[in-house]
């Protein structure tokens, strides 16, 4: 049965627990203000209980107000109602049916038992005392990981505005006065999610690398070669995975960019101010602005591991595991705290790109080496976006979208410079 007709009536309900979220936060800092960062638990303070004393149950409403206990109760409950609507949305109304689980941590199981035991669980950090949390926690169990979102829109869109930005003047014209279309285009690959179970099935691996999963292969250029290496391997059935989990973030990059080549190469052979040069220049721009989003995904390092959304691993530094980093950091702190300006400051000198698989999987090995940089940054609160900024924060989510935006900058100026040689003889024992 389908339950799309009730999608409008949860988002609505969803943006009043956000509103209801922010105010209580906003409650808890003027709080915390007005007792100098010192908590106040000391229970309600008495008041005037003669009845109907109506100034005696507004002091009472304010003594309840004033506990920051009981604005902590108010906000974490909202919190779980929100992510309750979430996970409704995605999981019967437009959830993309894919995993993003870290089998490898499960012992090897009979083949149903593992799938049972493989469902993700939720990483909210829960008082098990409330008896409130002891009976949502099952109903949160039950419902899927929701994937996540690279970078939200602001950062695609200023990746892809950067990388404009910082072009060298040697390619053709029309390329340049197409700078608003590949702007918006960033953030596309994410626009295609919940368009049903095909695309979705397609387009999701393609936003990330597990790298952990595949540290130890050889990787080849092809993914169905890399698919049957996960089988001959034993690497899918040694970590219980689907072929798709590991993701296929690598390969589209370079698929694109091979892809952007051609379309350049025709449009070199094709007569100026032909309906076909047309035709071609408008599959460029595409191209070219989608490719956008994935370069930017591979600059996100938790686009790049197994513990993209909570620490997976021993924890004895006390990191992230409530399932909300990955928003935190790639979305709310860089929409509220990164301009394009702080971006194209740190755009590195253009780079001939001719390898594009093996500039991606680098590319991504880079990111994933920062992974617990990620964690220690948000741990510290850095991408706290209801504190002022800090210069670290700053500094790492402005380096990595700048890396982003350098490499798809050199991989557009590439594809154009290389379209002028024929393409490579294809290696057979490849």
């Amino acid at each position: 049965m389908s339950l799309d007709h009730l999608s409008g009536p949860v988002k609505v309900l969803q943006n009043f627990v956000h509103v209801g979220i922010a105010w209580v936060r906003d409650r808890t800092f003027k709080l915390r203000e007005s007792t100098g960062g010192k908590r106040r638990d000391n229970g309600l303070e008495k008041v005037d209980e003669v009845p109907g004393n109506v100034g005696g149950l507004h002091h009472a409403s304010r003594a309840w107000w004033s506990e920051e206990a009981n604005v902590d109760f108010l906000r974490e409950g909202l919190a779980l109602i929100d992510e309750l609507l979430d996970l409704f949305l995605r999981r019967f109304v437009h959830c993309p049916k894919i995993s993003m689980n870290p089998p490898h941590i499960i012992p090897p199981l009979r083949p149903v038992r593992r799938r049972v035991l493989l469902a993700r669980p939720f990483c909210f950090s829960l008082n098990y005392n409330r008896p409130v949390k002891r009976t949502l926690l099952p109903l949160l169990l039950m419902l899927c990981t929701v994937p996540a979102f690279a970078w939200g829109q602001a950062g695609h869109l200023m990746t892809n505005e950067a990388a404009a930005i910082g072009l060298p003047t040697d390619m053709p014209q029309f390329f340049y006065r197409s700078f608003p279309q590949l702007t918006w285009l960033g953030p596309d690959p994410d626009r295609w999610r919940g368009g049903g179970q095909s695309v979705d099935a397609s387009n999701s691996p393609d936003h990330q690398l597990n790298y952990e999963y595949v540290a130890a292969l050889k990787l080849p250029r092809d993914r169905y070669a890399f698919l049957a290496l996960l089988i001959t391997s034993g690497t899918q059935r040694r970590l219980g995975i689907r072929n798709s989990d590991p993701g296929f973030l690598p390969w589209r990059i370079a698929e694109m960019c091979e892809q952007i080549t051609t379309e350049w190469r025709l449009w070199r052979a094709a007569a100026a101010g032909s309906p076909e040069r047309a035709f071609l220049e408008r599959d460029i721009v595409r191209d070219s602005g989608v490719l956008g989003h994935f370069v930017a995904d591979a600059s996100n390092p938790l686009h790049t591991t197994i513990a993209y959304n909570g620490w997976i691993w021993p924890n004895p530094n006390g990191y992230a595991n409530d399932c909300q980093i990955h928003a935190r950091f790639e979305t709310d702190f860089v929409s509220h705290s990164i301009t394009t300006e702080n971006i194209v400051a740190k755009l590195a000198a253009p780079q001939l790109r001719s390898e594009y698989f093996d500039t991606a999987i680098a590319f991504v090995r880079q990111s994933n080496a920062l992974v617990e940089q990620t964690y220690q940054l948000d741990k510290k609160g850095d991408f706290d976006i209801f504190r002022a900024p800090s210069p670290e924060g700053k500094t790492f989510a402005s380096e990595r979208l700048a890396a982003g935006a350098s490499l798809l900058r050199d991989l557009w100026w590439s594809s154009w410079r290389n379209s002028a040689n024929p393409p490579k003889r294809r290696d057979s024992g490849e």
